[in-house]
């Protein structure tokens, strides 16, 4: 499922913006980097719409990274 969410990665490592959701088209997504350690962490990416989600492992976490955003608790992975 992340395949899906390719072009929504690019468009947050170019605009520090999510996209359109690749499940229903909404526009109404959010990101959030999680710091675990030492300045890496991970980040999930999600649709507020269809609640689709993606989760991508060891990112480095740096002043620009998108943090205390709070992540749904009904996401699907």
């Amino acid at each position: 499922m992340n395949e899906m969410w390719i072009k929504n990665i690019e468009n947050i490592s170019i605009n520090n913006e999510v996209g359109e959701c690749p499940f229903c088209c909404s526009n109404d997504t959010n990101y959030c980097d999680v710091e675990v350690n030492n300045g890496y962490g991970y980040e999930i990416i999600w649709c507020n719409n269809c609640k689709n989600a993606c989760h991508i492992s060891r990112i480095k976490i740096t002043a620009q990274s998108h943090t205390n955003i709070n992540i749904p608790k009904d996401l699907k992975f």
